[in-house]
């Protein structure tokens, strides 16, 4: 209510005012809308980066491939080389081997090679007349106590049972104490003992007996005997 000039009084309306009449309505809208559009509808640079990204790991697992092919192509290659190479090898042993007539070797005893342990070796009869030479293996290992090992070699000839004799001072190591065999552990040596003249059906009885002060001698595994023709 109001108190008018005149004196009356007037009353005023019991609705409240429209605060909100005059102004427009559109502006809320709009005030959304420019939200809105300042809203990201993506992330095109982050799908840009992982397209980018994708397409280095292609690039990489190609490259990566393609050296994995290339490298189980030289393998191959050298697995090739090699079993030429081991063929080659095989093949020159056979040549170089196809004059030997005898190589076998006998087992010393365990505990040690005795001075009265005699090792003998029976040679078939000659296929044919010629030269030949005969050679003494040895395989001795890290406990062998010297530098030299004597051995003597009794041979008979038959038929006609003619006995030859033949003496074989083996050095096997030097005046420093290095070994002069091949191996590591076990050390293999080969020494000539003599060329001899065989005729055709000759054949051969050969003992070999060490003569060291030693009774017992400990380190030789094994002794050898190879003949090959001339």
């Amino acid at each position: 209510m109001s108190l008018q000039s005149d004196g009356n009084i007037k009353e005023q309306s019991s609705h409240p005012a429209d605060l909100l009449a005059n102004e427009s309505l559109t502006r809320f809208d709009k005030s959304k809308k420019k939200r809105r559009s300042k809203e990201p509808t993506g992330t095109p640079g982050f799908s840009k980066r992982t397209r980018q990204g994708s397409g280095r790991e292609r690039t990489a697992e190609a490259s990566w491939s393609r050296k994995a092919r290339e490298g189980r192509q030289a393998m191959t290659r050298l697995r090739l080389h090699i079993l030429t190479a081991v063929a080659c090898v095989a093949m020159a042993l056979c040549s170089c081997n196809s004059d030997v007539v005898y190589d076998k070797y006998n087992h010393t005893q365990l505990t040690g090679w005795e001075k009265n342990d005699t090792l003998a070796f029976d040679v078939p009869p000659m296929k044919e007349s010629g030269r030949y030479r005969l050679e003494l293996g040895l395989r001795t290992s890290t406990s062998f106590p010297f530098t030299g090992l004597s051995l003597v070699v009794d041979r008979t000839v038959e038929p006609g049972h003619m006995l030859y004799t033949d003496t074989v001072n083996c050095r096997l190591a030097d005046d420093k104490g290095n070994v002069l065999g091949r191996g590591v552990s076990c050390f293999q040596y080969s020494f000539i003992v003599s060329d001899i003249d065989l005729r055709k059906g000759d054949s051969l009885h050969i003992c070999v007996r060490h003569i060291m002060k030693r009774e017992i001698m400990p380190g030789i595994s094994d002794i050898g005997l190879k003949i090959s023709k001339r």
